[in-house]
Parts: structure tokens; sequence; C-alpha cells
């Protein structure tokens, strides 16, 4: 990861937890996948974009996870957050002019998207930041639920649970029971 994603990041999100969030998604992916940098350098991001998808159909059929990194909780929402962290590195790297790609001494390594793609890309963008800040949202109440009520207890073991009506993002306990 690039050192001035960072800076670049708190442009962008006023949020600490946020920006501690995607940075640490961005960094979890080049773990298992390699320097993001050389992946969009080599024009080989939609190879990892695609293994960080899992539909609803995924979901019913029992699919295991396509990544490779395991994931606890809800597959779907948990790879569209790193998905979209995924893009805002993107976002990141062709802002700077892709200039963070190696140049192969053959003209001008910058990248940069289509307008049409990168119009489609930034639609995209809008509702998966909606799916992240919700995501920031529950990492929060997370870690400290009790300031939600007092003597509540978390009891999902870290994962949504889907009911008729849709999902509970965090189940817990009260001190009643």
């Amino acid at each position: 990861m690039h050192r001035d994603f960072s800076d670049w990041l708190e442009g962008r999100f006023d949020v600490l937890a946020t920006r501690q969030n995607h940075r640490s998604q961005v960094r979890r992916i080049e773990t298992h996948y390699g320097s993001l940098d050389e992946i969009l350098g080599s024009g080989g991001l939609e190879s990892v974009r695609a293994e960080l998808i899992y539909t609803a159909e995924d979901e019913r059929l029992g699919r295991q996870n396509p990544s490779k990194f395991p994931i606890d909780g809800n597959l779907g929402s948990n790879l569209a957050a790193y998905k979209s962290s995924l893009k805002l590195y993107e976002e990141f790297w062709i802002e700077r002019g892709g200039a963070l790609a190696t140049d192969s001494g053959e003209g001008d390594a910058t990248v940069f998207a289509d307008d049409d793609e990168e119009t489609a890309l930034d639609a995209q963008q809008d509702s998966k930041q909606r799916l992240a800040l919700e995501r920031d949202m529950q990492v929060a109440l997370r870690a400290d639920i009790a300031k939600l009520e007092a003597g509540l207890t978390i009891v999902d073991d870290g994962a949504e649970r889907s009911v008729q009506s849709g999902f509970i993002d965090i189940l817990c306990r009260d001190e009643a029971g």
C-alpha cells in the first residue's frame, strides 16, 4: 500500500475508524493478493475484484468464500466492504494518474478509466460507500455496545441474523435477559 493512501483517506473521511478500517482491509487484500500498486499497474485488478463478489444466490447455494482469505460472519457484506476498500484504493491510484505503477520503459505507464466506465464505477461506489458506513457503525457499536444501553451483551457471534423482515445487524441481550 502506498504511504500516501492514509493522507488521501483523511481528506475523504472525517471518522478515524472509517479510515483505519479501509487501510486495514487494503492491507489484508495485499497480504493475500500481492501489491495493489503492481496489480493496478499490470491491469490485473479485475481478477482480484471478481474474487470479492459473493451474491445472495451464492449464499442460497451455500457456495464457499471465493476470496483468498478467511471471513468470519456474513460473506456477502464482508466481501462487499473489502471490495469497497479496493475501489477506494483504485480511485486513489487513478487520481495520482496511475503514477504508482512501474513504467515499462515504453512510453507512459499511466492508466486511466474510460469516462463511461468511470461514471459507472462512481455510481457503484456511492452504493458501496453507504454499505461501508453502515459496517463502520456496526464495528463501532460492537466495540462499545454499552454506550447504546447499559448492560447489553452481544449474543450473535459477530454475524448478522436473517429474519423475515430483513437482517438484525447486532443481536443483544439486555440485563433482564
